[in-house]
């Protein structure tokens, strides 16, 4: 065999080895998955977790009359049964009761204070008043014995009885004038001593009025519920300081029942009165009951202190209330349906894709997938209406074509 015939021959076995690799590398590139665009009904539902509470509710609170902060000493268990005028809170009476004596010990002495200035103010009004007659004796005496005549006393004894008279003058005056200051400084000090009095009177009646409204009880029959306080979230229990007016629990009317439920914000589109809320009780087994939305939050915030997630309360109105199942405070799940269409194109979220900030699917055309923009519409948790750019019969890609190709290069 010649050289060039070799030569020729090696050429022809690395072309057809060439060849055999790409054939192999075409045959094993991965098919690329498709989704054929259907109209079909839609629905987007979401779930979310709440818990129950009577519609109509009597509340307990603190007692308005209780003017400071008092502890509890005793309360009825979370959902105890009770009938009117059953105990369901007391409160530790130990800072009344101090506040009493303090208060009675404060009237006694300003009592006695009173007592006091009233006998002082007598005496020395009876000590100055002597005075001050003694003093207009003496300037009466001055007046009827003068020595004026200066033609039968002498100048110096005329001008000496002319002293005493002013000297009596005075001294009469003195006297009034000091008996006047001191009976009104008497009255300031009476004064004083009265506010003292009052001061501790109104001790007393706070005190008393405390100590009168150390027990709560039951309005009428019921279950009694306790409610977190709105600024820490806890609950009341023995020893927690409590204020006035502070919600404690509550006597609900279990006739009638309403759900509160929190929607992640995320998935609260279209969230409004009236949407229809199917419900568990997470305590039933699985049974359902229909209601829907009453009301919704105007701003969503977070369930838990310090976790950032924010949610959208909502009421959900129960066309049926169980008694028998409903309590306040048990736990549900809700389903929510917020969109409802009996046609519509609905791709899965897999099919979209992004290109140049545009969203975009990747349409079946001859052999190949070409990029067609979209207009989006809602969403549910497995699938995007498409509002704009799709028709029946067309075929997307579930993949990146483009990046499939890439990795086939």
């Amino acid at each position: 065999m010649t050289r060039r015939r070799m030569i020729v021959l090696a050429a022809a076995v690395a072309s057809a080895a060439i060849t055999l690799v790409v054939v192999v590398r075409w045959r094993q590139a991965p098919e690329i998955p498709t989704f054929t665009v259907t109209e079909s009904p839609f629905r987007r539902h979401v779930t979310a977790e709440g818990e129950l509470r009577a519609l109509k509710s009597t509340p307990v609170t603190t007692p308005v009359r209780i003017r400071r902060p008092v502890r509890v000493a005793t309360l009825l268990p979370n959902g105890s049964r009770v009938k009117k005028d059953d105990i369901l809170v007391t409160f530790d009476p130990t800072d009344f009761e101090n506040e009493m004596r303090d208060g009675q010990s404060a009237s006694g002495t300003a009592r006695n204070n009173l007592e006091r200035q009233d006998m002082l103010s007598a005496a020395t009004s009876k000590n100055l008043t002597l005075d001050a007659n003694q003093a207009q004796r003496e300037y009466d005496a001055a007046q009827q014995f003068a020595s004026k005549d200066v033609e039968i006393f002498s100048r110096f004894v005329v001008i000496e009885s002319q002293i005493d008279q002013d000297l009596a003058l005075q001294r009469r005056d003195n006297a009034e004038n000091n008996k006047t200051t001191r009976g009104q400084q008497a009255a300031a000090d009476r004064q004083i001593a009265e506010i003292e009095r009052r001061v501790a009177e109104i001790k007393i009646d706070g005190a008393r009025e405390g100590l009168d409204s150390l027990v709560i009880r039951a309005p009428h029959d019921g279950v009694f519920v306790l409610k977190p306080n709105p600024w820490d979230g806890d609950f009341v229990k023995v020893g927690k300081t409590v204020w006035r007016g502070m919600p404690i629990g509550e006597l609900p009317d279990l006739a009638t029942m309403e759900a509160e439920i929190f929607v992640l914000e995320a998935d609260a589109g279209g969230l409004k009165s009236g949407v229809p809320v199917s419900l568990v009780v997470e305590s039933d087994g699985g049974r359902k009951h229909e209601g829907k939305i009453k009301s919704v939050e105007p701003l969503a915030r977070p369930r838990t202190r310090g976790v950032p997630v924010q949610f959208f309360s909502a009421i959900v109105e129960i066309a049926k209330t169980d008694p028998a199942v409903m309590k306040p405070g048990a736990r549900i799940r809700a389903t929510l349906i917020l969109e409802k269409r009996d046609k519509a194109i609905a791709i899965p979220r897999n099919a979209l894709f992004e290109r140049k900030g545009k969203r975009v699917v990747f349409r079946r055309n001859g052999g190949s997938f070409v990029p067609v923009e979209v207009t989006l519409g809602s969403a549910s948790p497995g699938k995007v209406i498409v509002e704009k750019g799709l028709k029946p019969g067309d075929v997307i890609a579930l993949a990146d074509p483009e990046a499939e190709k890439e990795a086939r290069q």
